[in-house]
Formats: C-alpha cells, structure tokens, sequence
C-alpha cells in the first residue's frame, strides 16, 4: 500500500527489482573474495573428491511470491571442469538454494528437524544457507564443506552491502527521483538541524 511516506517514484517505476544493493555486481564481488579460501580446500581430496564445485546466489529481497526461483538468481560460478563432473553440480546446487529460498531456512536445518515440510522431488541432500536472508547454495563437495563454503559468500555478500548501506544519505533508499532535490535537501537539512540539537535524525 503507498503511504504518503513512500518515494513518488517506486523501484518497480526505475526498472529496478529485487534488492536495491545486492544486484548481481555485489553478488559476483561476494563470490570473487571468497573464491581463493574456497578454492584452496575444494583441491584437497577430503573436501571435495572431484575437486569441482557450483555455486548460486539468490536476491535476498525477492520471496517466493514476487517470482520464479530461476528470476531470483542474481549469480553462480563453477570451479573445476563441467566436462569432468559425475553428476550435474550445477543442478543440485540450484536444489539446494531453492529450497533454502522457498523456507527461508538452512538446508540442514531443514532436513534434519523439519522433514515434515519436504514435498516430493525436493532434493534431500544440504548444503545451502539462509543467513540474515541471503540465500547460498553450493555443491560439489561434502555437505558440511558445501555448507561452509555457502555461508563464506553469504556473509562476503552481508558485508559488502552493509559497507555499501553506510553511504546512504537520502531518506529513501535508490536513485533520487527527477525533480526531488529540494526533498531530499530538506530532509538532509532537517537531520542535520536535529543532530545539532541533540535529537535523533528520523
């Protein structure tokens, strides 16, 4: 419902959908700053047998109502020779996030306490991670690793966009809509004037 408080301009109107700092950019930027711990315990036999694995990222700001899982992914990067895996990665990764997506949930969590939620078809393998609603799904090595590896990028991803929140200036989060200088001007000035004051900007 828009209230008077709500932007004349929605994200939806500027074309942009999902979570206004984790875009696809900042997911590939999570996985890059994870990727030489990842890929250093993805070499050693014990971790992952084949030395492959599959990564997925999902918008944490879409739910299973806004749209399909497939349109939710904002990333996936693949470490080892897709012409050498044994089982499709790939796919079971994309699983293992989409069932994490649609219950809001660790996949572990899921199926080792839940099991009374899974339907037919999901897959009953974990490995995928719910943090702060930053979903991650991985495959390819053992599933705690996978799980490990999973949380690495959710948590790159977490403070990449808390670094990125710090800079917000403006009362609404996004591009400043045409014409809404003086707005955005006045608040700043109203925050300002409040923090002199001793009073707490709103």
């Amino acid at each position: 419902m828009t209230t008077p408080s709500t932007p004349a301009v929605l994200r939806t109107e500027l074309g942009v959908r999902g979570s206004w700092y984790a875009d696809r950019a900042c997911a590939q930027r999570a996985i890059e700053m994870a990727l030489p711990a990842i890929e250093a315990a993805v070499a050693r036999r014990e971790v992952s047998g084949g030395g492959f694995l599959s990564i997925v990222v999902v918008d944490p700001a879409l739910s299973p109502g806004d749209c399909t899982f497939e349109e939710a992914i904002l990333a996936e990067h693949r470490i080892g020779d897709r012409a050498q895996w044994d089982v499709d990665y790939g796919a079971f990764a994309r699983a293992k996030a989409r069932q994490a997506w649609m219950h809001g949930t660790d996949t572990h969590r899921l199926q080792a306490l839940q099991p009374h939620r899974l339907r037919v078809g999901d897959v009953a393998v974990w490995g995928a991670v719910c943090l702060d609603g930053i979903v991650v799904g991985a495959s390819g090595a053992q599933p705690w690793y996978d799980e490990a590896f999973a949380t690495m990028v959710a948590a790159a991803l977490r403070a990449l966009v808390k670094e990125a929140a710090a800079t917000q200036r403006d009362p609404f989060v996004g591009p400043r809509p045409a014409g809404d200088d003086a707005t955005s001007e006045r608040a700043r000035r109203t925050d300002e004037g409040a923090a002199s004051h001793g009073a707490a900007p709103q």
